[in-house]
């Protein structure tokens, strides 16, 4: 029986692509949660403050739409990450609705370091991968997150 990584290819050929994906996103979320510690936020502090480094000025309803979270997730993310000083929230412009949302100096240097760490995590899990195979499954599996995001 052929082993791949551990796993026999009996299991392997039982195992649900979408389990798999499943199981490796649980397994990354706690580790991220692990090495993030060391700055202080949450993967999902990180996923929004990584949101906002992309665009600035977006509301909360905004922020929780890219970030693929509630809006009461972001609302609660978004008051965590102000107390901290890491975002700023400001008034829109008359008639708008909302606040809107930015990053702050420190948001910056946090997220800068949370990058670092997330960056080493990954060399670890995913060294062994070349770096345009990398770049060619996040593609297909941000595709693939539209299509199930959208259906």
């Amino acid at each position: 029986m052929e082993q791949t990584q551990g796993i026999d290819s009996d299991h392997l050929a039982a195992t649900r692509l979408s389990y798999a994906i499943g199981c490796l996103g649980r397994v990354l979320h706690k580790r991220m949660n692990d090495v993030l510690a060391e700055v202080g936020i949450t993967t999902a502090e990180y996923t929004v403050l990584s949101t906002l480094r992309n665009r600035q000025d977006l509301t909360n309803a905004q922020i929780a739409r890219r970030s693929l979270v509630s809006r009461q997730s972001a609302h609660q993310i978004m008051g965590a990450l102000e107390k901290r000083g890491l975002v700023d929230a400001r008034e829109g412009q008359p008639g708008a609705r909302g606040h809107f949302v930015c990053l702050t100096p420190a948001g910056e240097t946090t997220l800068n370091r949370a990058d670092e760490l997330t960056d080493a995590l990954e060399d670890q899990v995913f060294g062994s991968m070349p770096a345009s195979e990398r770049r060619a499954l996040v593609g297909h599996l941000m595709a693939w997150v539209n299509v199930v995001h959208s259906s």
